[in-house]
């Protein structure tokens, strides 16, 4: 009763649900995501390496992203709702690294379609989206973005995906995938840090591998950090390692 009567209380008109962690609600709103619903059980394995916690690390936004793909793991059947963005100015920092190597050897590259800066087939023939979990939309522009602005929407919420195949009559497949975008823009859409339905952050340039180092410490510099992602990769080439990921997710 006291806090009911207290003029200090916090009060909302209306409750929302926005799956982006830097959304900050309106005087009148209450966001209602807490955080993707995930348990960890400690596995009686070994832990991950630490290498691949030094990855995710490179994100703006590192534990929002592992507990997405920790309710990925968990929860393959469930659409997120939400599309990840991420961008960097630079090159060579890692953008693409989740979607080319990460997530195919947790989840098997067949469930994960890779498309270009052509989606009429993904968006208006639905080619490859009847065991998709993840798409990835690699170096989107601007101009792409916003033109495919509410295709993106569309396939962010909608409860079904429809395949068309030439001369077939339409399939359709529950939508059950989340999008990725990698991108140099500031954002590909007109979505901000107050988005609905994607969650967009940066990334670090701790690792970079310039495409054309010029002076000494450049060239050394790219040396190293190219060491360091042959190192990652080859330690997911290792079922050990791999497994044990997938055990840090569960």
């Amino acid at each position: 009763k006291d806090w009911t009567e207290w003029e200090g209380r916090r009060t909302a008109r209306r409750l929302v649900w926005i799956p982006n962690v830097n959304y900050v609600p309106e005087d009148d709103e209450f966001n209602t995501f807490m955080g993707f619903d995930i348990t960890r059980t400690p596995s009686p394995g070994r832990p991950p390496h630490m290498m691949f916690l030094e990855y995710f690390e490179l994100y703006e936004a590192s534990e929002y992203t592992k507990k997405f793909i920790g309710f990925r793991v968990q929860y393959p059947w469930i659409n997120p709702q939400v599309g990840m963005i991420t961008q960097s100015p630079d090159e060579g920092v890692g953008k693409s690294f989740l979607l080319d190597h990460i997530l195919p050897a947790l989840f098997g590259r067949e469930y994960i379609v890779t498309c270009g800066t052509n989606t009429k087939s993904l968006f208006q023939w639905g080619y490859g989206l009847e065991q998709c979990l993840f798409i990835s939309f690699e170096e989107m522009s601007r101009k792409a973005g916003y033109e495919a602005k509410e295709d993106l929407k569309d396939l962010i919420t909608r409860p079904t995906h429809k395949v068309e195949p030439k001369g077939k009559k339409p399939a359709y497949f529950p939508n059950v995938s989340c999008s990725f975008i990698t991108t140099n823009n500031e954002t590909p859409t007109e979505k901000t840090n107050q988005s609905r339905r994607f969650q967009m952050q940066g990334i670090s340039n701790r690792r970079q591998c310039l495409p054309n180092p010029t002076t000494d410490e450049e060239k050394e510099m790219t040396r190293q950090n190219r060491e360091w992602w042959n190192k990652l990769i080859a330690l997911l080439q290792d079922k050990t390692e791999v497994r044990a990921l997938w055990d840090y997710f569960m």
